[in-house]
């Protein structure tokens, strides 16, 4: 690549963010105006108004809107995960603006299926435990 082709190359990666950050903030922005504590805020749920099981994200604008509020204690009680995954994602975010810039760096990729795992094995857990299933793993049920 010559450099005057450099500057070109850049501008699709810095449309991209831009486009990024303006979603957010008009998400944000929308989130905070608009509280889903009312009914009729939001659409439904899909997966809870066609199977009655709330889905792994129910709750989650509901916290995002408490912690936009300033009421941590709230949002914990809407959706336990959603601190601590925003704080994964920030983690994530800032690592791939800094691998940019410095292509050297040389680590392991962060693959977080274990907590993707957890989150579903907590969801189902939570979801079916009124209908009296029990969720093990592998190791759990060939430890019975």
């Amino acid at each position: 690549m010559t450099p005057a082709q450099a500057p070109r190359a850049r501008w699709p990666r810095l449309l991209a963010w831009a486009a990024g950050l303006l979603g957010a903030a008009a998400f944000v922005t929308y989130l905070y105006r608009n509280d889903p504590h009312q009914p009729g805020a939001y659409p439904d749920c899909f997966l809870l108004s066609t199977t009655g099981l709330a889905c792994p994200g129910c709750g989650g604008t509901r916290a995002a809107y408490d912690l936009l509020h300033g009421d941590v204690n709230e949002a914990m009680q809407e959706h336990a995960l959603l601190l601590p995954l925003l704080l994964v994602v920030g983690v994530l975010l800032v690592r791939s603006l800094w691998r940019r810039r410095d292509p050297d760096a040389r680590s392991a990729p962060l693959v977080p299926t274990g907590l993707g795992i957890a989150v579903q094995k907590g969801w189902l857990e939570q979801t079916l435990a009124g209908q009296g299933t029990r969720i093990q793993s592998l190791r759990e049920s060939s430890e019975q």
